[in-house]
């Protein structure tokens, strides 16, 4: 891990006891993502946008904890963002196709 990874691996060991599973939807374009959080009701608890490049999958890497349950439209970046994702949290990932 570099630094970075390392300190991000510090923050989410920090909120993981803070938070509960969430389930987490995630529609990447070229360009940017939509993300949903929903509970256990299915409600939806929190909303999320951003950009697909490097920084902006870090940036979304920040909000997401280690007992989170991440499904992903399937596309190229998704299997990018997926390894990432279960490279930095070890967070369970699903990669779909719709």
């Amino acid at each position: 891990l570099d630094i970075n990874q390392s300190l991000l691996v510090l923050h989410f060991k920090s909120l993981e006891d803070e938070m509960e599973e969430r389930f987490v939807g995630i529609d990447m374009g070229k360009r940017t993502m939509i993300v949903r959080f929903l509970n256990k009701e299915g409600s939806v608890v929190k909303k999320w946008h951003g950009y697909t490049h490097a920084e902006g999958r870090a940036k979304f890497l920040t909000v997401l904890t280690k007992q989170d349950y991440v499904g992903i439209e399937a596309g190229a970046l998704s299997f990018v963002l997926a390894r990432e994702i279960e490279r930095v949290l070890t967070a369970k990932v699903y990669v779909l196709n719709p």
